[in-house]
């Protein structure tokens, strides 16, 4: 088996992965490596890409990774379409765009652990790498999350307040996850952002048909998701056919809005 120094340079020397090789995600994915063996450490590393049919690789959707030692817990929810394969040396799956993504990790102490795997079971992602030491089972949902028990009922958007350890607070909206044909024409996630907030917003994905996203929240004309050729970032233009980031944000109220889901219409 290679060591971690060998996958490092693996990684490093990964030609698919140019510049986004040095960045944020490599680093993750580096103190994954490193703990990933330590029985002492909770650890979660999940996807959307469950096993069942119809099967879906490479493009994972949901995406995000949880390490907790001690007191401190680093949660990290991203759109980066890769995510560690551990029969890699280097660590990714390889057919995965390379386009602009966007990474939000933040420090959260254990009395969030609850909250987010609140989220987790309502949400329903592939857990492929987990390691739950004994004492982590009796918080929140875990121990239904380790033994593969998830919601069932379906709920559309679910609301759930956390605040980082450098006291900075934001918002985690969830649904269930569903195989039920019938819910396809509920709302996104998304399209339930102008009610919550009263206020329209405008929406970079890297889904390209069409600039209206939601007929059902602009039934009074005020309130719409609607779809922009970049992010309005001072030295950031990414298009949105090119890449694979979601973010939104609203038209009137500094309300900015990170995504691991693409940003679909529903009906």
């Amino acid at each position: 088996m290679a060591s971690l120094d060998e996958k490092r340079m693996a990684l490093h020397n990964a030609s698919i992965f140019d510049d986004n090789t040095v960045g944020p995600f490599r680093r993750m994915y580096d103190q994954f490596e490193a703990i990933k063996a330590n029985k002492d450490v909770f650890c979660f590393v999940f996807n959307n890409e469950h096993a069942s049919p119809p099967a879906q690789k490479g493009v994972a959707h949901m995406k995000g990774m949880i390490f907790f030692h001690g007191n401190q817990e680093i949660f990290v929810s991203y759109t980066i379409p890769r995510f560690p394969d551990l029969k890699r040396n280097d660590g990714y799956v390889i057919n995965a765009t390379r386009n602009a993504q966007h990474i939000f990790c933040c420090n959260i102490g254990k009395d969030a652990l609850a909250t987010i795997s609140e989220h987790l079971w309502t949400a329903h992602p592939d857990i492929f790498f987990k390691n739950v030491p004994k004492e982590y089972l009796k918080i929140g949902k875990i121990q239904q999350i380790f033994d593969g028990f998830f919601r069932e009922d379906f709920q559309k958007c679910m609301k759930y307040e956390l605040t980082t350890r450098g006291n900075f607070p934001f918002t985690i909206y969830t649904r269930t996850h569903t195989d039920d044909e019938a819910k396809k024409y509920h709302a996104s996630l998304w399209d339930e952002l102008p009610k919550i907030y009263n206020q329209s917003f405008n929406v970079q994905t890297w889904y390209g048909k069409g600039d209206t996203k939601c007929t059902c929240c602009v039934k009074d004309g005020k309130s719409q998701v609607s779809n922009i050729q970049s992010t309005h970032v001072n030295g950031a233009s990414w298009k949105r056919t090119q890449d694979h980031s979601k973010i939104g944000y609203g038209v009137k109220t500094n309300i900015l809005s990170v995504c691991d889901l693409n940003h679909t219409v529903s009906f």
